[in-house]
């Protein structure tokens, strides 16, 4: 007599939750840990010594960014004031500065998730296309870059820009891969 196999659905239903997840990879925890501390690290520049904003872009965050929010979260828009660049920035600055009342606060918060996100993003591009070890890799050297640093805790656009622009390429990348058209319409 023949013995019964279990069916592969029944063997997987039976599988606690735990023991059906791959193990995370070591490079993918050192990855995620250098995230966490970059964020840790940022967030400690930002309620310590980086109290007023420098004399290079920051001086648009009180030129422009700031009045701009000011003005959206009155409820005035001068379409005027944006012919360089649009005015997704101000906007955020607007929303972000009704929890927090400092701007310049709501400006650097922006600029903080902004960094982590990009980083996240290019960790799990890099690691989809290339593995895990080359995404690791690269996201450390990412965070640890200098210029990359001192825009995640500035109140300036550049990290904004960033997050948005891996943003954007996740979202090509995930169309071509899965063919699906609002994956590409939402990365334009």
């Amino acid at each position: 007599m023949a013995r019964k196999v279990p069916s592969r659905s029944s063997r997987v239903a039976a599988t606690p939750e735990s023991a059906r997840r791959p193990p995370r990879s070591l490079a993918a925890s050192i990855a995620w840990a250098a995230i966490a501390a970059t964020g840790i690290a940022l967030l400690a520049i930002v309620l310590g010594p980086h109290r007023v904003g420098d004399y290079y872009t920051e001086t648009d965050f009180y030129g422009g960014y700031g009045p701009g929010a000011r003005l959206l979260q009155r409820g005035m828009f001068d379409a005027s004031r944006y012919g360089v660049s649009g005015p997704g920035f101000d906007a955020a600055l607007a929303l972000i500065g009704l929890a927090v009342r400092d701007l310049f606060v709501a400006g650097e918060a922006i600029s903080i998730a902004s960094a982590l996100s990009a980083l996240a993003l290019w960790f799990t591009l890099l690691r989809g296309r290339f593995g895990a070890t080359t995404a690791a890799w690269t996201t450390v050297l990412l965070a640890a870059n200098a210029t990359f640093f001192r825009y995640g805790y500035s109140a300036t656009t550049d990290a904004m820009a960033l997050a948005l622009q891996a943003g954007a390429l996740h979202l090509a990348r995930r169309g071509i891969d899965a063919a699906g058209p609002w994956a590409g319409a939402g990365a334009g």
